[in-house]
């Protein structure tokens, strides 16, 4: 007992000396109450600057897991979202672009993960077979949090190289119709604090795997695991996103799977003009 005192205590300290505009925002939230867009900001930037990783994590986690329980506004998710990826200037510089034959579009093709029960890796197949009927697809990739595998986990047991330049990753689109981008490696500094933390579904996850692509892409398809893929979508059009399409698919309203599922329902978003589309399907009515 005598050694667990000072550790508590130590803990205790920190927790005391909380950032204002974390205390800020828990308190808002704990209420009940809205963030605006600048606060949700601040109070991701002021929770990532904290040093002890025990604190920042516990409180990261009551401001991610909090305004889940409250139900999130736009204003949140995107303020949260863009403090947390300016930790890695992801919206300092303009997208790259990658010139493709006949001026045709880059599917960006990605899923928050987290989903509610572990199945294999399924994005990463559809992806591939997608590219091999004539689209072009930029893969957002990641290792395993939810599933037995994630789109890094399976490309790695398959033999693909992370590690090669950018050059190389244009050209295989060209050429192959498909490149893959790893999420931790695009958002170095972010994935240090954020990597294998959380294993549900919370603020970040709305948009957090389509975001940090380095490309420009033209549509955006989204899988989220969870039932609220309208709000998905709402953020990615207030990033400057004009084409979107989220999804998410359930079996009985509680397990998600972010991705089109072959029984049970399938929630689809879809933004085209800025027109946001939302509707819930049973499965059986898209095979």
């Amino acid at each position: 007992m005598p050694t667990c005192v000072p550790r508590f205590l130590c803990l205790t300290e920190a927790f005391m000396r909380i950032p204002l505009p974390v205390h800020d925002a828990l308190c808002r939230i704990n209420l009940g109450l809205p963030l605006s867009e600048q606060v949700s900001r601040e109070a991701v930037h002021a929770v990532f600057d904290i040093k002890k990783d025990v604190v920042r994590t516990a409180l990261l986690a009551a401001i991610l897991s909090g305004l889940m329980a409250k139900k999130p506004s736009e204003d949140e998710i995107f303020g949260i979202l863009k403090g947390a990826l300016e930790r890695d200037a992801v919206f300092r510089n303009p997208k790259l672009r990658i010139p493709l034959p006949h001026g045709a579009p880059v599917i960006g093709y990605s899923s928050s993960g987290k989903k509610g029960f572990k199945t294999i890796n399924i994005s990463t197949p559809a992806a591939i077979v997608a590219s091999c009927c004539g689209v072009y697809i930029a893969k957002g990739c990641s290792k395993a949090t939810s599933s037995v595998s994630g789109s890094f986990d399976f490309l790695s047991m398959l033999g693909y190289n992370h590690d090669i330049s950018f050059e190389k990753k244009k050209r295989q689109m060209q050429e192959l119709g498909i490149s893959f981008f790893n999420m931790e490696a695009e958002t170095p500094r972010f994935a240090k604090i954020y990597e294998k933390r959380f294993f549900l579904p919370h603020a970040l996850s709305f948009a957090l795997a389509g975001l940090s692509f380095p490309v420009h892409i033209d549509t955006m398809v989204f899988g989220f695991s969870h039932p609220d893929v309208g709000l998905s979508a709402k953020v990615f059009r207030r990033f400057g996103y004009k084409s979107v399409f989220t999804v998410s698919s359930t079996m009985d309203n509680i397990l998600y799977l972010d991705e089109i599922g072959v029984c049970g329902h399938v929630n689809i978003a879809t933004i085209n003009d800025s027109r946001l589309r939302v509707s819930r399907r049973q499965a059986e009515e898209l095979f």
